[in-house]
């Protein structure tokens, strides 16, 4: 453990399995991002993780870094969420329809349109709604920038916890690393 100052400390720790696992903390509260590897998927069905979000944690963002490209499936995109068979899961809550066609880093959000009157938010966004606080289209008119929100997801707010990844169709090459940042907070004293 390497301490930053009295109040905060980073630790980092290497597992064979999931590579290097970093971990913040200050005041009674720990950031922590969590590894996944995603592959190949040979249906479109909602896939379980086997990774839990702990209780008492918020999630604050989630992205994949794309190592392969999935270059013939005929939807190349991929969803990330809580389990949908859960009480208040969604199987896009953290990212919804992004793409993965190809490689680099992969976050969700909103697609800016330059307009001639207007900048504006234009197409949906593949930031899901458990991280979105708002969205409203906006259009090519004056004043019309439309809105677009984003909140964290409070753990607490659902009993579903199971994180799940749906490919858009069956993908034979896409393999990638899915990563969730999230807040750990301590017990009431």
């Amino acid at each position: 453990m390497t301490v930053i100052s009295s109040r905060y400390a980073k630790y980092s720790k290497y597992d064979p399995r999931d590579g290097w696992q970093y971990t913040m903390w200050g005041q009674g509260a720990a950031i922590k991002i969590k590894r996944l590897h995603l592959s190949t998927q040979t249906t479109a069905a909602e896939t379980d993780t086997g990774w839990d979000l702990p209780a008492g944690s918020f999630v604050m963002d989630a992205f994949i870094k794309v190592i392969t490209a999935e270059a013939t499936g005929t939807t190349k995109t991929i969803e990330v969420g809580l389990l949908s068979s859960e009480s208040g899961g969604d199987a896009d809550g953290f990212l919804d329809a992004v793409s993965v066609a190809a490689t680099g880093l992969v976050k969700g959000g909103v697609t800016v349109t330059v307009g001639g009157t207007e900048t504006f938010y234009a197409a949906n966004p593949t930031k899901g709604e458990l991280l979105r606080a708002g969205y409203i289209a906006g259009t090519n008119s004056g004043s019309d920038f439309g809105l677009y929100q984003e909140k964290w997801h409070d753990t607490d707010s659902t009993t579903a916890r199971s994180v799940t990844w749906t490919a858009g169709s069956a993908q034979t090459e896409f393999s990638g690393d899915l990563y969730i940042m999230y807040m750990e907070v301590g017990t009431h004293e």
